[in-house]
Formats: C-alpha cells, structure tokens, sequence
C-alpha cells in the first residue's frame, strides 16, 4: 500500500473496516432486528442480559444510529420473565421512567434476582384437574344423540365445570372427536426460554394411552410437556423444575429440550418441551404458542394454530393481496404448499400507505326531511382540465333532501364557496319562506370509475413503499403521471368527534394540525412518540429514494417546558446569579404611578465547531415591547463590528504574524448603567418566598430593554478610552492603541465579543487582565470560530 499522506491511510482504512455506506445501512438493520427479538433467557442473570443488549446498541451507536438510554430501559422492562413482574410494576408506580438510568433499572432488578437465589424458591409448574382421554370418549358415545360434537364437548365442559382440552392423536382422531373436517394446522413452534411459574389447568393421571403422537391443546398450560423420552432430540437435565397437579401433587420435571411432532404438512419442531415421566399424557400450550408470535383460534369444531410471520411473506408474495382471499386460496389447494393463512395478522402499514381511499361521510338514513330546506347536500367538483367561456374550473351542487331539487353554481376558486352559499339560502329562503336548518358535505367523495386503476395503482404503490423502490422503477409500468405513486394516507393522532359533520378529529403529524377525515383506518397497537429530540449535525446520512419531507426541530419557547430538566435549571441558576452578583437590580416596592414591565425567559444550546453541544444558555430578557418612548427609554441605537472590519483585522494578522484571540464578556448588557427609573416583575420560578408581590428596581440594564444595547455600548467605550485606546473615526467598533516603544493593539468590537490582536504577548496579556478585573469575561483563547466562520490559524 504506497500512501503519502496520513489522511489517505485514513480514508484506506476506514473504506477496508468500516465498509461502505450500503453495507452500514444492511448492518444496522439486521442489529435493529436483533434487539428488537432480544430476550432474556432462563439461565441468564439480568447483568448478562443487560450487557448484551448494550453490545447490540454500542454498535448501532457506533454506525451513527441515535439509540437512547430510554428506549434501552423499555426494552429491558418488557422483555424480562414473568418472575421480574412485580418488581417492574413496583419500578413503573414509584420511578419517573423519563428518567430511569440504565445502571439503575439493573440494579433493581439485580437486587430482586439476588432475593429470590437467596429464599431458594424453585420455579413451580402448576397443574390443575383436566379430562382424560377415556371420559371424552365415553362421555361422547353417551351423548350421541346430540347432532354436533361441539354439543356433546360443550355439556360435558358445562357438566364438569373445567376448561375444555382437545385430544390430537392421528390424522383421523381430531375428526372422530370433533367433527368430520381435518384442519391443515401449522403446528411449527419455536420460542426462547421463559423462566415463568408454569400452570397447567388439565394435566390428570388418569390417561393410560400410551401412543407417542398423541397430544392435548391445553389453553391453560403454561408450557409444553411430554412423558416420553424418545421423542426428544437431546435433552438438558439441568433444568428441572416441579409440577403442581390439580390434586397437590407435585411431580419432577426431569429435564427440557426440543422434540419433533408430525403433522399433514410434516415434521414441526417443538422447542422448549418438559420431561416428565410421572405425566400420563402429552400436552401442547396454547400460552407458549402465543408467546411465540403464533396465532391459535378456535372456529367450530377446529383449532388452528397459525404463523403469523409466514401468513405476512405470503401476503407481500402476492402484492400484499388480501389475507382472507390468501386463505380462500389456501383452503381451496390453489396454491401448492401454501401454509396455514392467518386472517388476524399485524396492521400492514404498506398497505395502509398504498391502499388507503376516501369514502363518503355516511348520512343519517334514520330520519328523512319532512320539511323543504330541512336538508341541504353540497357537493363540489373540480378543477376541470378545461376551463370554460368565464374561466370558471369548479361547480358546486346544492340538493333539497325532500323534493331533491338541484341549484349549480360555477367558481373560479374553491374559496368562492362560502360567498355562494350566502346567495343561494337567501334566495331559496325568499323564494320558499322556509329556513335551511342543516347543510351536509361529503367532503370529496371518491368515483367508482376508477376502481380498475385504483386496483393496478394500489399493488403498485404497496410494492413500492415495502421494498423503498425509487419511483422511475415503476413509470413504464403503469404509465401514469407524476403523483399517482404519491402515499394515500398519511399517519396522525386521533383526538375526538367532528361537532359539525359525521366525521374524526385527527391530529396531522405531517401539518401539524387538526383536520377532519372519515377515511381513517385505526392501528390500536401502535402510539406516536412526541419524545423528539434535536438532532444538530450527522457526519454522514443516507439520501433517500422517495420524496424528502422538512421536519420542524423544536426548542424550549416557555419556562414550562424546561422545569423538569436540570440542564436547564442550572442555566437559569447561573443567569440569575449573574444579574444578583452584577448588581443589576434590588428588590422594592413598586411605587405609585408606575408600572412593572414584565421578563420572560429565553432558552438557546450553543454549540462547538464540531457541532457537538458547548453548553445550554438561558436568558432572562425584558419585555421591551411594553416601554414607553421618553419615559423609559431615549437613544437606542448601538453599533457592531462590520464583516468589512472583521476581515480587515484578519487580514492585518495574517499579514504582521500576529495571533487573534477571542474574549467573551458574560451578560454584556447587565454592565450597562441605566439613567432611566425602570421597574421589572419577578422571573417565573425564582419568585422570591414571602415577597411575591414586589418588583425589581433596574440600575443596570438587561436583555429585552430598548436601551440595553445602547448603555453597554457606552460603559464598554469610556472604559476602552481609559485604558488608552483610540476610536477609529470611520468605524465605532475599532480601538487602537500604541505605546511608546511602537507596540500595537487592536480591539473589535461585536456586541459581546472582543476580537484582539497586537504586536506583543505580554501587552495581550495585560490587556486581558485589565479587562477581566472590571468585567466579567471568559478567554476563549485563539480564535477559530465566529460568526458562522471556522478561522485556522497557523504558525
């Protein structure tokens, strides 16, 4: 490798380790996958745990992903065993979760763990009195006579008072017991360990067959149980916990692992499946099924046990086809090894984007008008393409729900809409001597003329927004206009009732405003996280493929917003002790005929060069606004540096070889000496206990006052001339100063920054030093960052 430069070795190295912008991308989503499957298994400790979720979230952080601690506190609270339970109830009661550390949340629950080691409580599997193989049999030749075997099932449930357990045996044993259709069952089952108290509601001792394929759909277990050894594949005798049964007997497990079952569709592996040779039959839960993400439904004389994963890749398979036909299909062998379709799979918001339509606010079909202008319906249609002779583009309808008598009127504008509603109900009113009582929209309903291309742009749209498929992919194939692969749909907040039409009060995220819809399709399982934070600078993002949307970053506005977070409190603390040490006001009675002008705070993060944060700053500022010109103020007028000035003294520097050092004066314009009588209310949250109802007397000045500028302006000028500086005749903010031996110094001035340079080190110093003993200033040292400008000064 022949590199000249360190940055070329750089740039080498980091193409070679850190991989290209694609493979980062590919990276961290099978990571976000990753965490989002992550849980905690039965022999881990919560310190292992937390530590290797932290592993996956270190490299997401480390491939640019903003990962907060938050969102790691959630994580592990819900993915934690059902023995954690109470404790996180406990955590979720007492703590603010806002502001739960990591560090904090696992010493909880480390402290819980450490607890339970120490009692020596086993985990308890639980069983309860359940039906035997035999009395479901005899029980149904008894009640032969009923007409459907759910009958028979249901009066032997409601005749014994327990849950209801169905015995799977082979291909024909479901069908003797329960009806006469076999159902094609998905029954693949795969799931972490859970380290859970196990109850079983309907294991017994009394079943004596002892075939090996014969099981029990237990909606009570709350894990996967087996008598026989051989059907296991290996098997870890570590784990070995205790069954309750029904009768208080207790039995030992002997140990778990992962068993084969076969079904129609052939062999399903069982994972995580108890030993235990005292139990008389096998049992399947339905509980450990549904952890797993399977869904089991009952339908007649059937259960179904279905993957919810596998019935989702179909229906993207099909262009997101729908899952009830999807199940037609299956059910109908259209389709060769087509599993198990669930019809109750997750919201696909694909589909929600691609397919989403206006329908029309449904009318009230209750009552009909009784009365001529009872009921008015408008409708309003356009833009044509074409205008017409006067230019008009949009007509509006205006129907009588009783005779149902038709007005048109042609616009120009929609805004036209309101004006013509006024003439028509004076005209209809005087015509008829009748008042309209209701006027009813439908809000843009949408045509049936364009169900043909709605069905073509629907699949289009689906398979484009689920693969993130550049729009030109597509323009061939449907050849069609720009906006025609635009999103159907967008995401909001729903928040109430439409008072005036039969429609929803949905808060737009995009709009950031209430808008009234009836096409909304509501997704119960989700929430919108208003937690959004400012994101400042990204060394490096990813373009995207479909159309960029702005986002608003958002700022504290109020004192409100900010009381919880200590960062903040600490700014204000500082202000306020800034004003207090400054000699900026005294606390007094507000005296007759005089008013108090009130102050607000202001909130700004500054930042470094890098775009890292430097410190958040508060200010409490004066509400100038409510100053009366002649009584409380005079001039206001104060002059800053210009950029012509700025670049000037760079490049004299640059030019003699001198050093530009930066010097920030803290709260300039609480230095300035007010000659004005100016009284200001207390500052929201630092009111004085016991004298709420006093005011501030200013001596000096403070952000927000008109004259603020002006009085520091004039305090930092004579105390410059004091020193021996010259101001420039043609630019206010230069000072200039020589001595005897020809040693220069140059000052600029910029509101509350001091620009220096000189033709000595030890004269800088001095200066520095006479300054800091009157004003209080912070060194920033050499100067590399001013206004927007990054300045490299080297040797």
């Amino acid at each position: 490798m022949n590199l000249e430069t360190p940055k070329l070795v750089w740039d080498k190295l980091q193409g070679e380790f850190e991989g290209s912008e694609k493979v980062k991308t590919v990276r961290l989503l099978t990571l976000k996958r990753e965490f989002e499957l992550m849980k905690m298994k039965d022999d881990e400790s919560i310190k292992d745990y937390s530590g290797r979720i932290m592993d996956v979230v270190n490299q997401m952080r480390l491939l640019g992903e903003a990962f907060t601690d938050q969102k790691v506190v959630e994580k592990i609270m819900v993915s934690v065993p059902q023995k954690f339970e109470a404790k996180i109830s406990a955590i979720e009661e007492s703590c603010d979760l806002q502001t739960l550390t990591i560090v904090e949340l696992t010493s909880k629950l480390h402290a819980q763990e450490q607890r339970v080691l120490m009692r020596g409580d086993e985990a308890t599997e639980g069983a309860y009195q359940a039906i035997t193989r035999e009395r479901i049999l005899e029980t149904c030749k008894e009640r032969s006579s009923s007409r459907t075997t759910k009958g028979k099932l249901k009066g032997l449930q409601e005749k014994e008072n327990f849950r209801l357990a169905l015995i799977v045996e082979e291909p024909t044993m479901l069908r003797k017991i329960v009806g006469t259709k076999q159902p094609e069952q998905n029954a693949s089952v795969t799931e972490e360990d859970k380290n859970d108290d196990e109850h079983l509601f309907m294991a017994s001792q009394a079943l004596s067959s002892h075939e090996l394929n014969t099981w029990l759909i237990d909606s009570g277990c709350t894990s996967h149980m087996t008598k026989y050894l051989s059907i296991f594949t290996s098997i870890d005798r570590s784990v070995q916990p205790k069954v309750k049964l029904g009768n208080g007997e207790v039995v030992q497990a002997k140990g778990k692992w992962t068993i084969a079952i076969s079904t129609k569709r052939g062999t399903k592996i069982v994972t995580n499946v108890l030993y235990i040779p005292d139990l008389d039959q096998n049992l399947l839960s339905v509980a450990q099924m549904l952890r797993n993400g399977y869904a089991v439904s009952f339908k007649e004389n059937f259960c179904f046990i279905t993957n919810i994963d596998e019935s989702v890749v179909w229906h993207k398979r099909y262009g997101h086809f729908n899952l009830k036909s999807l199940r037609f299909m299956q059910e109908a062998g259209m389709v060769e090894a087509m599993p198990e379709i669930s019809v109750n799979a997750q919201t696909c918001e694909s589909c929600e984007l691609g397919k989403q339509q206006r329908q029309p606010f449904p009318q009230n079909m209750s009552k009909k008008a009784t009365h001529k202008l009872e009921l008015i319906h408008s409708y309003i249609c356009g833009p044509m393409s074409t205008a017409s002779l006067s230019n008009n583009v949009y007509f509006a309808l205006f129907i009588d729900d009783l005779s149902r008598m038709t007005w048109v009127y042609f616009l120009k504008t929609k805004s036209q809409v309101l004006s013509v509603f006024k003439s028509f109900k004076k005209m209809v009113e005087t015509q008829s001597g009748q008042n309209v009582k209701v006027l009813r929209t439908d809000n843009g309903a949408n045509g049936v003329s364009e169900r043909k291309n709605k069905t073509v742009m629907e699949m289009a749209r689906c398979m484009l927004f689920e693969k993130k498929l550049p729009k030109l992919l597509w323009a061939e194939a449907v050849n069609t206009s720009r906006g025609k692969l635009d999103e159907r749909a967008k995401k909001g907040v729903f928040v109430g009732y439409a008072a005036e039409s039969k429609g929803y009060r949905i808060y737009s995220l995009s709009r950031m405003k209430i808008v009234i819809s009836i096409d909304v399709h509501f997704d119960e399982n989700s929430y919108w996280n208003w937690d959004l934070k400012k994101v400042h600078k990204c060394d490096q993002t990813t373009p995207s493929i479909l159309e960029p949307q702005k986002v608003q970053s958002l700022k504290p506005t109020c004192y409100m917003e900010v009381a919880r977070f200590l960062e903040w409190i600490e700014a204000m603390k500082a202000e306020i002790y800034a004003i207090e040490r400054n000699g900026t006001w005294k606390l007094t009675e507000l005296p007759e005929a005089k008013n108090a002008i009130g102050v607000k705070w202001v909130f700004k993060t500054k930042f470094n060069s890098d775009g890292s944060i430097f410190r958040h700053k508060a200010r409490l500022v004066l509400k100038g606004f409510a100053q009366v010109a002649g009584v409380d103020y005079g001039d206001t007028f104060a002059p800053v540096a210009r950029h012509d000035t700025i670049r000037l003294l760079l490049t004299l520097a640059g030019q003699m070889g001198w050093k530009v050092y930066h010097l920030d004066v803290k709260s300039a314009f609480l230095n300035g000496i007010l000659l004005e009588e100016i009284y200001v209310q207390q500052p929201e949250g630092f009111e004085v206990i016991g004298h709420e109802h006093k005011v501030y007397k200013l001596h000096k000045a403070l952000y927000g006052l008109k004259q603020a500028p002006r009085a520091w302006y004039s305090r930092i000028d004579s105390h410059l001339i004091q020193l021996g500086f010259k101001r420039s005749e043609n630019e206010a903010t230069l000072y200039l100063k020589q001595n005897d031996d020809g040693l220069q110094l140059v000052v600029s001035l910029y509101v509350d920054d001091m620009l220096v340079t000189g033709s000595n080190v030890k004269l800088l110093a001095d200066f520095k030093m006479e300054m800091q003993d009157v004003f209080e200033m912070s060194d920033l040292g050499i100067m590399n960052y001013f206004l927007g400008m990054e300045i490299y000064q080297c040797n």
